[in-house]
């Protein structure tokens, strides 16, 4: 039975209407609600399905294409295949399936109320039956596993506009990577083109699909709603196979069926467009994983793929995948990635795979990755790029090759190199090269620190177009004189900024006793020591939150342990402004000088504490301004011009 005639036939089936089915605790709510043997069948009930879904269970799509005069035995026994059903809700589904003797089963729904109840009820007629309470988009199952994954209306509610286009993006990521080769995704769903439209694409790649009508109950005078069985056969290929409709259309009337025919019309032609065309198609990542384990190098694959996707990234990339042919030697890198800007991918030594092929033997990599950046990318700044590719690479980093740990504090730790093609102003003025390798720390997946790789003779070379060397990172070593970060140079200036104005440390030789709480990657108080060499510097891992950092207690310990006229400065990142104000009240109830430098973004700021009670005006602060420009140019510092432009954007805290 279909959900919205439930709705129509007794209101108080459903206790919410359907824009909040997206709420855990309203379905937790209806299932309480109801009693142990209650249940809700959606779309379809047992006497429509049995043949239909048995028959696609034991046998292959190819099979059933052509059928055999006399019919066939089934390849597999019932028993003998692992099937999962997700959001199961309290339908009988799975109960008839095991009386027919597929008794091995895994029913998972993110609603604890109703696995409880159908556990209490199948426990002893169905020992067998296993029973999870599990979100459907993040499953904890090894990939592999099932030989079938039937969908009785998950993939409608995953659908709605509550959920945002994320959770069905994860839902059938983690569908073809639970089913085995030859498994089977079979999914009934309402025929509403858009649904089922974005199904096909989703199974594009390396899948059979086949469009079943599911027979309506003999007393149903509603086909307006017509229940439609979709069934995804894994390959184990990337090819692209046409969808097989097992519907006579022209019994079916009204606007579904219509907008179905057309959804299914423009899938089909493009699946005829791309069909041999093999060339010139770029994969989706969670396609390209059948082409062999990614993991690991393959000597002389190339690859076409995509990155990213709506709702996980911000945007969605192409890119190119070679693994270094087979005897090319000694790798000076093992995995490289090259972001290659929109006007140089028609080049020819970027566009053709004979070009291609020439990067990855002049850089002496195992791997490289060209991310191939479109006109829509121009909208974006390439560190915005760069940290929106980030967690989406790192996939394709080989497994011995991508330097990686894992900490109880912070997850997954790991570090890589890259290949900037295009590099801001600032950089440019301290590099004086086209390209840079960029090794980057990363924490869970978001980028924490980046640096710059320069040779241990003092300078890096890099491969272009009209060079023929290539200073390989195994040459190379972190420059430790260049900070690229915004927040680090705001540090910076404010520390001295204000020690130029109240301590004069520079001139009367004094040392600055610093302590550096949170290493990072470690780049500010490498910097510290090797350009500020007035500066005694320590440096303490951070093993608490950072929070505790800025609470009142904390605040009056700090100024207990800084000398007079001493320093406390801190790096705030939070995406909420209702924050600042009661921490700069914190903050002014223990300090009476209490500055604030606002970056480029709302989210990060530095604030600074001074421990003195003689108040620094806003004058003071320009003319030590003015000093430090000074001061900076004469030493000729090539750093030094975003130190001085971070500190004329430091004010009072008022």
């Amino acid at each position: 039975m279909a959900e919205r005639e439930i709705q129509q036939q007794n209101p108080k089936e459903l206790p919410v209407p359907f824009g909040n089915f997206t709420s855990k605790e309203s379905w937790d709510i209806y299932f309480s609600s109801r009693g142990g043997d209650d249940f809700s069948e959606w779309y379809a009930d047992w006497p429509q399905l049995e043949t239909l879904l048995t028959t696609h269970l034991l046998f292959p799509l190819s099979v059933l294409a052509n059928p055999p005069p006399t019919p066939p035995q089934p390849a597999v026994k019932a028993a003998d295949l692992n099937i999962l059903v997700p959001a199961c809700g309290d339908s009988r589904l799975s109960e008839h399936l095991y009386d027919s003797g597929f008794t091995s089963i895994t029913n998972v729904d993110y609603s604890k109320a109703v696995i409880s109840t159908m556990l209490r009820r199948n426990v002893e007629a169905r020992p067998r039956m296993k029973w999870r309470v599990m979100d459907i988009t993040s499953m904890q199952f090894p990939g592999e596993t099932f030989d079938a994954v039937i969908d009785k209306g998950g993939w409608d509610v995953l659908m709605d506009p509550g959920f945002g286009q994320i959770h069905p993006n994860l839902y059938i990521t983690k569908v073809k990577e639970l089913l085995k080769v030859g498994g089977k995704y079979i999914c009934f769903a309402l025929g509403e083109s858009k649904l089922l439209g974005l199904l096909f694409q989703k199974f594009r790649f390396g899948w059979k699909m086949n469009l079943y009508a599911v027979d309506q109950e003999p007393s149903s005078s509603n086909l307006d709603q017509q229940t439609f069985m979709v069934v995804a056969e894994k390959d184990g290929s990337t090819l692209i196979y046409q969808i097989t409709p097992i519907v006579d259309f022209s019994n079916y009337h009204g606007n579904q069926a219509r907008a179905l025919l057309e959804a299914l019309r423009r899938e089909s032609a493009f699946r005829f467009l791309y069909n041999g065309s093999a060339d010139d198609l770029f994969y989706p990542l969670e396609d390209i994983w059948v082409q062999g384990n990614l993991s690991e190098l393959q000597p002389g694959r190339r690859l076409q793929l995509t990155l990213g996707d709506y709702g996980i990234s911000r945007l969605m990339y192409k890119g190119i995948l070679l693994d270094a042919q087979q005897d090319s030697g000694y790798f000076s890198n093992q995995f490289l990635v090259l972001i290659i800007p929109k006007v140089r991918t028609l080049e020819w030594v970027m566009s053709s795979e004979e070009g291609q092929w020439v990067f990855v033997r002049e850089f002496k990599v195992a791997r490289l990755l060209m991310i191939l950046l479109e006109p829509r990318h121009s909208y974006f700044p390439m560190e915005d790029i760069q940290s929106d590719l980030s967690p989406l690479v790192k996939k394709l980093a080989p497994g011995h090759c991508y330097v990686g740990a894992t900490s109880g504090f912070n997850g997954p730790i790991a570090v890589d190199d890259v290949i900037f093609e295009k590099i801001d102003d600032a950089l440019s003025r301290h590099f004086q090269y086209k390209d840079l390798i960029i090794r980057r720390l990363i924490i869970r997946g978001s980028v924490l620190a980046e640096a710059v790789l320069t040779s241990k003779k003092g300078k890096q070379k890099i491969y272009d177009s009209h060079s023929s060397g290539y200073r390989a990172s195994a040459d190379m070593e972190v420059c430790h004189n260049y900070l690229d970060s915004l927040h680090h140079n705001g540090i910076i200036s404010g520390l001295m900024l204000i020690s130029l104005h109240l301590k004069r440390s520079t001139s009367s030789g004094k040392m600055i006793k610093t302590v550096v709480i949170g290493l990072g990657a470690g780049l500010l108080p490498m910097f510290m020591k090797n350009c500020l060499p007035f500066c005694q510097i320590e440096v303490a891992a951070l093993i608490c939150p950072t929070k505790c950092f800025l609470v009142e207690p904390f605040l009056l310990q700090a100024k207990k342990w800084l000398s007079k006229d001493g320093l406390y400065i801190v790096h705030l990142v939070t995406c909420y402004s209702g924050v600042r104000l009661p921490l700069y009240s914190s903050f002014k109830k223990v300090f009476r000088n209490v500055f604030t430098l606002q970056l480029q973004d709302d989210a990060n700021e530095v604030i600074f504490a001074l421990n003195s009670e003689s108040p620094v005006t806003e004058d003071q602060l320009s003319r030590a301004c003015n000093e430090l420009a000074t001061s900076l140019k004469l030493g000729n510092y090539d750093w030094g011009q975003r130190v001085i432009d971070a500190s004329e954007l430091i004010k009072p805290v008022t």
